[in-house]
């Protein structure tokens, strides 16, 4: 994807901030299916988001990202992505982080449902 976008902070308080963007781009989609490369698909996009932090303590956070994605070519083509996430800080560069996203496709690629979810818990590096 190559997109381009503005963002307005909606609130940016000392423990909870909100963000939303909208923004334009373009996707070049190319799927592999059983290790077969499907045609690709090029399309120009809208995309809009919002995204929300609570800073809990000083070393801890919670995260809640949530992204719509219009095909403007195909509007029946549509994504969506919602990312839930817990950040604890080790230090000043590194932390742990556990998170739970959701992707639903309204057109999925063949053979494949559409709805999918993601666990992941890993170590984050901020510099």
């Amino acid at each position: 994807n190559f997109d381009a976008g503005a963002g307005y902070k909606l609130f940016n308080g000392p423990a909870h901030f909100l963000r939303a963007e909208a923004g334009v781009g373009y996707t070049i989609e190319e799927d592999i299916i059983l290790g077969v490369l499907v045609p690709s698909r090029n399309y120009a996009n809208a995309r809009a988001a919002l995204n929300y932090k609570w800073q809990f303590s000083k070393t801890a956070a919670f995260t809640n990202d949530f992204t719509f994605l219009l095909d403007l070519d195909q509007t029946s083509n549509w994504f969506i992505t919602e990312k839930a996430a817990v950040t604890a800080s080790l230090s000043s560069v590194f932390a742990l982080q556990a998170s739970w996203t959701l992707f639903f496709r309204n057109q999925p690629v063949p053979g494949f449902d559409n709805t999918d979810t993601a666990t992941a818990f890993g170590i984050v590096a901020k510099f």
